[in-house]
């Protein structure tokens, strides 16, 4: 004789919906610091189920983002007058809004050049020269006599 015994077993799954919360907005640099004239990437992220989707806004305009990532072309030095913001949001709620904003680090140019034509002086004669370049941060000048420092 066969004795097998069935048992059905029954269980339900269940999903939590959980609205967003801890919101990470970053340019994963340190300070979020761009470099000008390149392109600076905005990264949102946040938990929650089901997945959120991101606002991101400069000062109060939303601006077109996909999936929590903002790309500024040819970032300038205004960009750091501006506040980013980032706001995570699903269909359970919204969740906390995250501010950004950049720094801008300015490679160093020229504001002034040195003279194009050989200067001649006498002996005793003093003379000066004056090198300016603007950057951020500021930069070191070095100057150099015929491979001398």
């Amino acid at each position: 004789m066969n004795d097998h015994t069935t048992k059905v077993i029954s269980f339900d799954i269940l999903f939590l919906s959980d609205q967003p919360t801890a919101t990470t907005f970053t340019t994963e640099t340190p300070d979020n610091t761009v470099v000008q004239g390149t392109t600076g990437t905005l990264l949102c992220s946040a938990n929650g189920y089901p997945a959120p989707t991101y606002t991101i806004k400069r000062g109060t305009t939303v601006v077109n983002s996909v999936g929590g990532k903002y790309d500024i072309p040819n970032v300038q030095l205004d960009q750091e007058d501006f506040t980013y913001s980032c706001q995570p949001s699903n269909n359970v709620g919204s969740g906390p809004i995250e501010p950004l904003k950049l720094t801008v680090q300015v490679p160093p140019s020229f504001t002034t050049q040195l003279p194009t034509t050989k200067q001649t002086k006498t002996e005793n004669e003093t003379f000066s020269y004056s090198c300016t370049a603007d950057a951020k941060p500021a930069a070191a000048i070095l100057w150099t006599l015929k491979d001398r420092i």
